[in-house]
């Protein structure tokens, strides 16, 4: 998927996540460098990006982590640990990072989750206007 079809796709899920107040969190899935947005099922409480470093394979895997019928929800890396596992295996070191917002795990870089948040308050804004007139 090309940058410009990632950007108009994340405008028109945003738009459609602020017009119908819904709720659900949408993440990044996949590996390598292919991901795509994906709505993630309905008790789903947080996104993750996992990072593997170093050993025979390194990799990154971002998708929708874990959901309120987990037991254990909560532990910090709890979305991360299979990869966790797998990451040692291989003889590398991982590093976690979930969040709970709207695409929040496209980068670790800040700079696209404050790009993301910007469209979406720039979306958000004129359609407030426009459903509340």
């Amino acid at each position: 998927m090309d940058l410009p079809s990632v950007f108009f796709t994340i405008i028109v899920l945003a738009s459609f996540s602020f017009a119908t107040g819904a709720k659900d969190i949408w993440c990044q899935l996949g590996n390598h460098k292919e991901f795509e947005p994906e709505k993630c099922p309905s008790n789903t409480v947080e996104c993750f990006k996992f990072k593997c470093h170093g050993g025979q394979w390194p990799f990154t895997i971002r998708g929708c982590g874990v959901t309120s019928d987990t037991t254990a929800v909560g532990l910090p890396g709890e979305s991360c640990f299979q990869a966790e596992s797998k990451c040692q295996q291989l003889g590398g070191t991982g590093s976690c990072h979930s969040c709970t917002t709207f695409l929040c795990n496209l980068s670790s870089n800040n700079r696209w989750s404050l790009f993301a948040a910007v469209v979406c308050i720039a979306i958000y804004i004129p359609m407030h206007i426009f459903l509340t007139a």
